[in-house]
């Protein structure tokens, strides 16, 4: 950034095209201003209000004196410097009015009008500023490239009246970036250069003591058009810097927690070894809650309870290790993407997370070594859901079906297990350097299981159908044509790790003796043990009111073979040892340890393949059969729904051709709803009539108005409905960027925002609406896999996989809500029951037959 840019006048305004408004910054009469106004709002009104803002106030005593004169009104006028000519007209839209280059005069001073520039919305950074642990800023940007972004760091001495928020522990933030520049922040008294120029900065022990700045500057590269014979050319644009103070740096624990396992993981394994951490964490809320302070873990100084001193202690151990995959438990939302998701992303690492299926913010987190892996198919298990529609009676649940003679005996047990908040995650990874005959897929589960000491059963018959839920997953990749080749023609390996909440002092539990041995017997001690257990309301609430055994005993991941019956694929090489009592020292979390469990790691081992086929190694449960499974054989465009095959899905659309791809209910038939020819082609494919009615689906609420009118809703009922598996029906938005033959005659239409991350994405990339519709011929039954409609796959450019979808076979609610004050249901959905209440009790509408 040039010096002589930091005293210019600048009249900045962004216009994001996501948005109705602009905004105008500007200094007025020593003051400055932002100014929120609609791009369709005429220049005259907006200048209006400069001129009122620039006009100075009185002061009270001069108000007071009796014919005080009344302050000087400036003149006020937005010109294009091009031409020369006169102030724009007043009648003139904002968002044409306000060009770069033009000139913005009030009174005798003038602005430059600066468009969209590189900007710094918020700067933060989470966590102390610890010895050996990076610091990683979180920035976000406007009209920036991430890459080209400049960073500089710098420290001094910490300074006697420094802000308590910044050194008693708080996560310092960042505030939009002030006009100064990156020598006026460099100039101030006592900060020196560190020398460092990454986004990331580990501090060392010269930097005890000190207090560290971090300065962004925002880099936007800009093309500027054609050059002749040169083609295109570019320029680069700086935005105002914006700066941060942390610290003081700490030293931190004079040994890391995992000190002496860390020198035996000083590189990553090379194929076949593949090293696994599983760590439960401590979740935030429950290290901070009142009975963890005054109970749980009154023995251990807050300082070192506080999350801003744990999570870089968490972080620090993790990448010690050098894993290759790593299981999380007890992860606080926020904290996963406010603090470890871009930690560990910025180490190497892709991860996701799963919250639990209660009302509380935790979960798992599951992250792989992107070097080392990719991501085929992730998936979500709900126990909760699983054993709901057990209960029910979905058939998509059938595989669970040897556990109904027990619920029908127990109905304390069924109803634990609808109420229990347990998830897992399980994710199939191939590996990136295929030709290492050595390396393989696998399917790596990561669960959290019931804590209650009364209830071990219920933790078996949970492992038992994660397990199952697991080997279904596996089945359809190996069943999927274009996933099968993914997994060249391997079955993955399952691998199933996670905090097993087992005490071991009263015996084997039943979750550990069936991951060991595939089986329990009816008279296993697990049964009896819990039959007096009944779940009541405070049951789910405190996950640490745990036994001491707990700590003694952490979590352990349990490689197991792809079936029961067949050979292990793997084996343990080494498990890293836990600290004895002698290290731990007392009780844990403490100053070394920041968790009240023990991070577990282990090196395993491929063994030499001698395993059948993938075709030969699928047993009873796979998703395709008969007619279907030759049909599988034969596609060629099954292919994940992963965000990498979003470019394919988008490109087929731009052809007006059809795709088959999964929401949060049914998989679905979608083409533009711009594309006359991809309507009536989806016309064609169900057998249906060309008059039908088709919804379309949007990837935010912010395109609902695009095609709907939203005027009459009332605020906060379009947040509640969507995403999720509702369709709003509403007045069909005259212009609105629909095809003619969509709908025609109809004044209404049906807008869905699936729960559904690929679909969404489909959406944003394609940069319109999708029409939408069950990929069935219709009178058929709705799919919820694809094999169920695979005699559609070769009428469609393309389909998507996502596994089973697990909402049943109900489709979303479809509610009318065209008419102010009232709505109307009009196809009972899975969301039936909690839209009619909302709307009716929350919202006061009526509800008309």
């Amino acid at each position: 950034m040039h010096e002589g840019q930091q005293d210019q006048l600048r009249a900045v305004v962004h216009c994001m095209p996501s948005e109705a408004n602009l905004t105008i910054t500007l200094s007025l009469v020593g003051k400055q201003r932002n100014l929120d106004r609609p791009k369709s709002e005429s220049l005259e009104k907006s200048l209006s209000r400069i001129q009122k803002s620039a006009t100075a106030k009185p002061a009270k005593k001069q108000k007071q004196q009796l014919g005080a004169a009344e302050p000087a009104v400036p003149a006020v006028g937005l010109y294009d410097a091009k031409n020369g000519a006169g102030p724009l007209g007043g009648e003139t839209p904002n968002v044409d009015a306000w060009q770069p280059g033009r000139i913005l005069r009030v009174g005798e001073l003038e602005y430059t009008v600066v468009l969209n520039p590189p900007t710094v919305k918020q700067i933060e950074v989470y966590g102390q500023a610890i010895v050996g642990i990076p610091l990683l800023p979180n920035v976000e940007l406007l009209f920036a490239d991430q890459a080209s972004t400049q960073w500089a760091w710098l420290r001094k001495p910490k300074a006697p009246s420094f802000h308590a928020a910044s050194s008693g522990g708080h996560s310092p933030r960042g505030h939009p970036a002030s006009p100064r520049g990156a020598k006026a922040i460099h100039a101030e008294h006592g900060w020196q250069p560190s020398g460092h120029s990454e986004r990331a900065y580990t501090p060392t022990s010269e930097d005890v003591g000190y207090m560290l700045r971090v300065i962004c500057t925002p880099v936007a590269v800009r093309p500027t058009g054609y050059s002749g014979a040169n083609g295109d050319t570019s320029t680069t644009e700086h935005g105002a810097t914006a700066s941060l103070d942390l610290g003081p740096v700490m030293p931190g624990p004079p040994v890391r927690a995992a000190a002496d396992r860390h020198a035996l993981t000083q590189q990553p394994l090379a194929p076949p070894g593949l090293r696994l951490v599983t760590y439960n964490i401590l979740a935030d809320q429950y290290a901070s809650s009142n009975f963890a302070r005054t109970h749980l873990f009154a023995y251990c100084p807050s300082k070192f309870m506080a999350p801003e001193y744990r999570r870089p202690l968490v972080v620090q151990e993790l990448l010690g290790y050098h894993a290759d995959l790593i299981c999380l438990q007890e992860v606080d939302q926020k904290a996963f993407a406010q603090y470890f998701q871009p930690q560990l992303s910025y180490a190497g690492y892709e991860g996701y997370y799963t919250n639990k299926a209660g009302k509380t913010m935790e979960g798992s987190a599951t992250f792989y070594r992107r070097e080392r892996f990719r991501l085929v198919v992730q998936r979500d298990l709900n126990l909760r859901t699983i054993f709901h529609d057990l209960l029910e009676g979905r058939a998509a649940t059938s595989r669970h079906a040897h556990f109904l003679p027990m619920l029908a005996t127990s109905p304390a047990l069924a109803h634990a297990l609808q109420k229990v908040s347990t998830i897992a995650q399980a994710s199939i990874l191939v590996p990136r350097d295929s030709t290492c005959s050595a390396d393989g897929p696998i399917c790596l589960v990561n669960t959290h299981l019931f804590f209650h000491s009364k209830a071990p059963h219920i933790r078996t018959m949970h492992t038992a159908a994660i397990i199952d839920e697991a080997q279904q997953l596996i089945d359809q990749a190996i069943g999927s044509p274009q996933l099968s080749q993914e997994l060249g023609g391997l079955r993955p390996a399952l691998v199933f790790c996670g905090d097993l909440n087992s005490d071991l002092n009263d015996g084997i539990p039943g979750a550990v003796e069936l991951l060991r041995k595939g089986a329990l017997p009816a008279d296993f001690w697990d049964w009896s043990y819990g039959a007096t257990f009944a779940f009541n309301r405070s049951t789910d609430i405190d996950p640490n009111a745990v036994s001491d055994e707990d700590e003694e005993m952490p979590d352990a991941p349990a490689p197991t073979s792809s079936a029961p019956a067949s050979a292990q694929r793997m084996r343990v090489a080494r498990q890293l040892g836990l600290p004895d009592e002698a290290e731990l020292a007392g009780w844990i979390p403490s100053e070394r340890f920041p968790s009240d469990h023990l991070s577990v790691a282990f090196d395993l081992e491929w063994l030499p393949r001698s395993a059948p086929s993938a075709a030969a190694s699928q047993h009873a449960g796979a998703s395709t059969s008969g007619q279907q499974a030759q049909q599988a054989q034969r596609a060629s465009n099954v292919l994940p729904a992963a965000s990498e095959h979003v470019h394919k899905a988008v490109a087929a659309l731009q052809r007006d051709e059809v795709i088959a791809l999964p929401s949060d209910t049914l998989y679905g038939l979608a083409a533009s709803a711009r594309s006359a020819a991809g309507v009536q082609r989806i016309f064609t494919i169900k057998n249906r009539p060309t008059h039908a009615i088709l919804a379309i689906c949007v990837a935010d609420r912010e395109d609902v108005a695009r095609y709907g009118e939203t005027d009459h809703l009332a605020a906060g009922v379009l947040v509640d409905l969507l995403p999720g598996p509702v369709t709003v029906v509403l007045r069909r938005r005259p212009g609105s960027p629909l095809c003619a033959e969509l709908n025609p005659g109809e004044a209404t239409i049906g807008i869905r925002i699936p729960d559904a991350g690929f679909i969404r994405e489909v959406c944003r990339e394609h940069g319109g609406a999708l029409a939408l519709t069950s990929a069935n011929i219709s009178g058929q039954a709705s799919p919820v896999n694809v094999a169920e409609f695979a005699p559609l796959w070769d009428q469609c450019a393309a389909v998507f996989d996502a596994g089973t979808l697990q909402a049943g076979r109900e489709g979303s609610t479809l509610v009318d809500l065209s008419v102010a004050g009232q709505f109307k249901m009009l196809r009972r959905g899975s969301a039936y029951e909690q839209v009619v209440p909302l709307l009716t009790d929350k919202y006061g509408l009526r509800q008309i037959q």
